[in-house]
């Protein structure tokens, strides 16, 4: 026998220390992969069996003397509302009966008249392990009975889910609806229909504006002006409001309406916004160049120079860009808003030297008598000086003042705050000069020489000059504040000109100070609001 099969055991061994080919080694691992899988499935399907939402049932056994009694109907009334009936626990009733075995505790009638066949319940907790109930005596010597209590655990019951609100959400503004409200609003504020409302289309829908003007608040506020647009697309109602602010003559660096093409701005600076009704002039000689701090636009579409060619390097010139060809903003014909009769007004009938004091006080002479020097108290409330004839004004200015001329207003000397808001920013002087004609600086004979420094909003209906331009006398004119005219003179050589902006002047101007027919937008988020 052993040499009959010794061929096939060393065939076998052969085999065995042979390594296993590509199709066994697949067909042995698929499978073990499919064993695997197969098993996996057989326990997935085991534990699925127990779900969630499978209604277990509780078992209760009471142990008692004897058969549970059967339900009545208000058990079986409470069993359905989820209630259980009221349950002896044995301890329970074996400590009645150890009671009704002592000698002077014999129960009343009326508790053996209460006594149900179903016992108030008693928490588990009031078991005495030292009292009867723990005692094998008072054990009843009949045989244990079960009455098994049954209950079934209810699910909570959940209240139908309330339908959600609808909660209205925003969208943008398309590029090209946004331009024509921008475009309406501004026509309407042209033709000063502030308090009014219109309906327009376009590409078929339909789009109602409303107009809210808001007058300014407080002789210092800044008229503005509220914008509710309407319109109804595929049947939803789609709003969006702006608030736009008018813009005053004292926000601006400087604002010429006219600028005289035989003036060039050369070895000037300019902090602030600026803004030319004309084309400006610009000369670069000698390597100086005008710098523009500020946001500089203008209604025409060129900048010109005083000579040619024209080599001027923007960047360096407006250092925060120039817009060209912006719309116009008009001089106003007549300034409305001056007070004219108020307690808080001084007026002066003929030429007047002005001086203003650091304690409030303001003094004049006249010039019918001008060796009389008149004093005034200060004032609580903004002052305003109405001069029908030429006003020279100088001095330290306290509090809120507009000082308005019919003729000229001459500058004589520095005009400065009691309190410098460059060095205090919340310095509550202000003082504005408005003129129905010329703003000038007096002669050098008057000023002296040296710098000039003016702190203040100026307003020119008609030009801003600088007389008596060549002299030995020269040095820089420091104007803090604004300066708005018709046209401006040359100021070169006797002064180069530094002009910085009032950073106060951004949200309140001077009190009664002129604003212009501009409004810009304050607060919009350029969305829709979706109901």
């Amino acid at each position: 026998m052993k040499s009959l099969f010794e061929p096939i055991l060393r065939k076998f061994r052969r085999r065995r220390q042979q390594p296993l080919g590509f199709p066994g080694a697949f067909g042995l691992s698929l499978f073990l992969h499919l064993l695997l899988f197969v098993v996996a499935s057989v326990l997935v399907g085991f534990l699925e069996a127990t779900r969630s939402d499978f209604v277990p049932r509780v078992f209760e056994f009471v142990l008692g003397p004897e058969r549970a009694p059967e339900k009545s109907a208000a058990a079986s009334s409470m069993n359905l509302n989820g209630n259980s009936p009221p349950r002896s626990l044995p301890h329970e009733t074996s400590r009645r009966r150890h009671a009704a075995n002592i000698p002077g505790e014999t129960p009343s009638v009326e508790q053996e008249e209460t006594t149900p066949a179903l016992p108030k319940a008693r928490d588990l907790t009031d078991f005495d392990e030292h009292g009867s109930a723990a005692n094998l005596e008072t054990l009843p010597t009949r045989p244990l009975q079960f009455a098994p209590l049954v209950e079934h655990l209810r699910r909570p019951s959940h209240p139908p889910s309330a339908r959600p609100a609808l909660v209205s959400f925003k969208m943008p503004v398309p590029s090209s609806q946004r331009k024509a409200i921008l475009k309406k609003v501004k026509k309407w504020i042209t033709a000063n229909a502030l308090d009014s409302s219109l309906v327009w289309e376009k590409d078929g829908q339909y789009f109602n504006l409303r107009l809210h003007h808001q007058p300014a608040p407080s002789a210092t506020g800044l008229d503005e002006l509220l914008v509710t647009v309407t319109t109804i697309d595929d049947g939803d109602t789609l709003s969006t409001r702006l608030r736009m602010r008018r813009l005053a003559f004292s926000q601006f660096a400087q604002f010429v309406d006219y600028w005289d093409p035989q003036v060039a701005v050369h070895d000037d600076e300019f902090d602030g916004r600026f803004h030319s009704n004309s084309a400006l002039v610009i000369s670069g000689s000698g390597g100086t160049q005008p710098k523009f701090r500020g946001k500089v636009t203008t209604a025409s579409y060129s900048i010109r120079s005083d000579r040619a060619p024209v080599f001027l390097d923007r960047e360096k010139v407006f250092l925060d860009g120039i817009e060209e060809g912006a719309d116009r903003i008009p001089l106003p014909r007549v300034f409305l808003g001056i007070p004219r009769d108020n307690s808080h007004v001084q007026t002066f009938v003929e030429e007047t030297w002005l001086t203003f004091h650091r304690d409030g006080r303001y003094t004049w002479r006249s010039a019918s008598g001008p060796q009389a020097e008149h004093r005034a108290a200060p004032e609580k409330a903004p002052g305003c000086i109405i001069a029908k004839s030429k006003l020279h004004v100088k001095g330290v200015v306290k509090g809120l003042w507009l000082v308005f001329s019919e003729n000229r207003i001459i500058i004589d000397d520095d005009v400065s705050y009691q309190q410098n808001p460059e060095i205090f920013p919340a310095s509550n002087d202000f003082l504005g000069l408005v003129s129905a004609k010329d703003v000038e600086i007096a002669p050098p004979a008057v000023t002296g020489p040296g710098d000039l420094k003016i702190y203040a909003a100026i307003l020119a209906k008609g030009r801003f000059r600088v007389p008596h331009l060549y002299t030995r006398q020269t040095g820089t004119l420091h104007v803090y504040g604004s300066l708005s005219a018709g046209s401006i003179s040359a100021t070169e050589p006797r002064y180069a000109t530094r002009i910085r902006f009032d950073k106060r002047f951004e949200n309140m101007r001077p009190p009664n100070f002129p604003m212009t027919n501009r409004y810009e937008i304050t607060e919009w988020d350029e969305r829709w609001i979706v109901k």
